[in-house]
């Protein structure tokens, strides 16, 4: 089964996945890269932090990059 490194890009912080997941097929690594992006975003907004800015980049065993999920949010007090 491939390999595939998730890299997260964190509020200016790259964070390197030294050692990788297995998946089946692409499909499977870029739902992980979804999954990972929404829980970090879950657990930012508890924080209530004023901006978020958050990517995922994949890469495969190849070390070639795969894809990259990205998010970026501003929270603005209106009232």
């Amino acid at each position: 089964m491939p390999r595939y490194f998730f890299d997260v890009l964190d509020q200016g912080s790259t964070h390197l996945d030294h050692s990788g997941t297995t998946f089946s097929n692409y499909v499977e690594a870029r739902q992980e890269a979804s999954r990972l992006l929404y829980d970090m975003a879950h657990d930012y907004g508890a924080l209530a932090a004023a901006e978020i800015d958050i990517t995922v980049a994949v890469r495969c065993a190849a070390q070639e990059p795969f894809c990259r999920i990205r998010m970026q949010v501003t929270f603005e007090q209106l009232a």
